[in-house]
């Protein structure tokens, strides 16, 4: 049974228009457990949410930085 959702958020710089909404969405394709995907570039924020059961904090953020050449730092730890 699917676990807890938590919230992983971060900073992501080098954002220069809307599109890199898509570029972050288009990363994260595949990754197991993820729920909801929300990136705002005119503010350099976005949130995961996901299933701790399925993947981590850490997969989300070491897939963005690969993936994409965002730079990213996570906000805070994970919430409920």
């Amino acid at each position: 049974m699917a676990g807890k959702t938590k919230r992983a958020e971060f900073h992501i710089s080098g954002f220069d228009c809307a599109m890199c909404t898509k570029i972050v969405g288009k990363a994260l394709e595949g990754l197991p457990g993820l729920k909801e995907i929300n990136v705002n570039y005119v503010v350099n924020r976005g949130y995961v949410d996901y299933d701790p059961e399925l993947t981590t904090q850490k997969a989300i953020e070491e897939r963005l930085k690969e993936k994409t050449k965002l730079r990213v730092v996570r906000r805070k730890g994970p919430t409920g």
